[in-house]
């Protein structure tokens, strides 16, 4: 069963403010009544929204939406929200995810955070609380591309190796016409070792550069990323090497 996209407008705002300007949410939730007042409410603030009620919805709205975040219900008819969690980080290590379920205990909420999830919301919860928590979580996304923004200013807009090609200014990747899917930290990491290709770049500070803070004991969201680019470019001509113990390094080969 196929997602139900819902293009929301809010035809009459006449200013936005960047967190609302066409922000994409998938929203999986099961319950109508629950589903029907979220959707309005973000539709109020200028979202896009997807709506899913089930893991299989959202696993196809993941691919053809697109989403800037998931609002993620974990009691769900056909399984698990936080295995599902699990098995989308395997492809999808940044896309960012607020878990909004009934399941309030300690350890369903540490659970949920050790799953991957960003943020952690109970039922019944404030509309305030939870739009602020969406915004909170989307400020640190467009952080983390005026980072990138400001690491590649004044450089050439538009890069070409091989069959790739990479925007700095759009934000879009092309493989043989293509579009990549990469998400913001993916890209930013693509566009810093294209930057210093040839020049292995030392894995802490990529780090540094895209997530905003020391890496710490994160390795493998690193990895994970870096593993999630080798698969979109492979055919370019070009790959990502790493070097044990220093970084990584953007060079031809395959």
């Amino acid at each position: 069963m196929m997602a139900r996209r819902l293009h929301l407008k809010f035809p009459f705002m006449t200013t936005r403010k960047w967190w609302t300007a066409m922000n994409k949410i998938l929203l999986v939730e099961d319950n109508t009544k629950i589903q029907h007042a979220d959707k309005n409410m973000l539709r109020e603030q200028g979202y896009d929204i997807c709506l899913a009620m089930t893991i299989a919805e959202a696993r196809a709205a993941v691919v053809d939406f697109r989403p800037d975040i998931i609002v993620l219900d974990i009691m769900l008819p056909d399984g698990n929200g936080m295995d599902f969690l699990t098995e989308l980080r395997t492809s999808e290590p940044d896309m960012p995810v607020l878990f909004l379920t009934a399941m309030g205990a300690t350890e369903d909420i540490i659970a949920g955070l050790n799953a991957g999830g960003d943020d952690y919301m109970t039922k019944p919860y404030d509309y305030n609380v939870f739009m602020s928590r969406i915004k909170a979580i989307l400020r640190r996304e467009e952080t983390a591309r005026e980072r990138i923004k400001q690491a590649t200013a004044g450089k050439p807009e538009v890069l070409q190796c091989g069959t790739l090609t990479i925007n700095s200014k759009t934000r879009i990747v092309h493989l043989d016409g293509r579009v990549l899917n990469l998400h913001t930290k993916q890209f930013g990491l693509l566009l810093l070792l294209i930057r210093s290709e040839n020049k292995t770049l030392d894995a802490s500070e990529l780090y540094r550069e895209v997530w905003g803070q020391p890496m710490g004991d994160d390795v493998q969201a690193l990895r994970k990323a870096i593993s999630r680019i080798r698969g979109e470019i492979k055919g370019s001509g070009y790959c990502i090497s790493s070097e044990r113990g220093k970084g990584y390094r953007f060079e031809r080969g395959e």
